[in-house]
């Protein structure tokens, strides 16, 4: 709550006062009722286990070994943590079972997941904030495979919402107004609505294919993002990665073929430019 509540979103807020205590903050951002219990969102979010009030309010992440649980799993983790820190977790389970790419290009050296973590934070923020929570008691589920990431949350799209439009939304319609505004606080977020729509350039100029959206038949919403393919990824790295080991303790001949190919290629142009003339 402290940590909330010390966010710079949460502070440039008219709702926020200094000096006052974090309950009071709370009753001001309309989190407590007027009984002053916590409300149901507010309580999700920072609550420590909420899943012992609610059932199914856990976040359950695998790892397969191929394309399919047919496979095998290799690793699953589940977190029982209010919202916020269940967002964190899964968040940190990804990362780990992501490929991080490291790159050097003219800049320096670089390093990114192969699936942009913006993309990854879209896709667990709209898993959790529009999630059915009251009559749904099945966990938020992130499976990790080799070709995909897939995201997985109880209950279809609000109305009016259509899965067929999903990618022209511009509004924001969440199912859980409490909960969204708590992560859009949190920095999770953003309150304009177009989150998909940022999601799919951020793909697209990482070569990957837009976020896919499908409801199952077992009334989940499921958002699938492509993974690179594996062999092109790691061919790239190791090329980035081979050329600067080839250079080391090879300076000094490095620099007399820099110096001969500067004068070869003087040579070069004046020829070049005598055939053109």
């Amino acid at each position: 709550m402290a940590a909330f509540l010390a966010k710079d979103r949460v502070q440039k807020q008219q709702d926020f006062l200094r000096g006052l205590m974090p309950r009071e903050l709370f009753g001001r951002f309309r989190f407590l009722c007027r009984d002053g219990t916590v409300c149901n969102g507010a309580f999700l979010c920072f609550s420590e286990s909420p899943d012992e009030v609610i059932d199914g309010c856990s976040t359950k992440c695998f790892v397969w070994k191929g394309t399919s649980p047919d496979e095998g799993l290799t690793d699953d983790y589940e977190s029982r943590r209010g919202l916020l820190g269940q967002f964190e977790d899964a968040l940190d389970f990804l990362k780990k079972a992501l490929r991080l790419e490291r790159r050097i290009g003219e800049t320096g050296r670089s390093e990114e997941f192969e699936i942009p973590l913006d993309v990854l934070q879209e896709a667990l923020a709209n898993a959790l904030v529009h999630r059915d929570y009251e009559s749904r008691h099945e966990s938020v589920e992130v499976n990790v495979f080799d070709d995909r990431v897939e995201v997985s949350s109880p209950g279809l799209l609000p109305p009016p919402l259509q899965i067929s439009h999903i990618s022209e939304i511009e509004d924001s319609h969440p199912r859980n107004p409490q909960i969204a505004r708590i992560f859009y606080l949190s920095g999770y977020v953003e309150r304009a609505g177009s989150g998909i729509r940022r999601m799919g350039t951020t793909l697209r100029r990482k070569g990957l294919p837009p976020p896919a959206f499908n409801e199952t038949a077992g009334r989940f919403l499921r958002v699938v993002l492509k993974r690179p393919n594996r062999s092109s990824s790691a061919g790239q790295i190791a090329q980035a990665v081979a050329v600067p080991s080839l250079i080391v303790g090879r300076e000094e001949e490095l620099r007399e073929i820099k110096s001969r190919l500067g004068v070869l290629g003087n040579k070069s142009e004046t020829a070049r430019i005598q055939i053109l003339t």
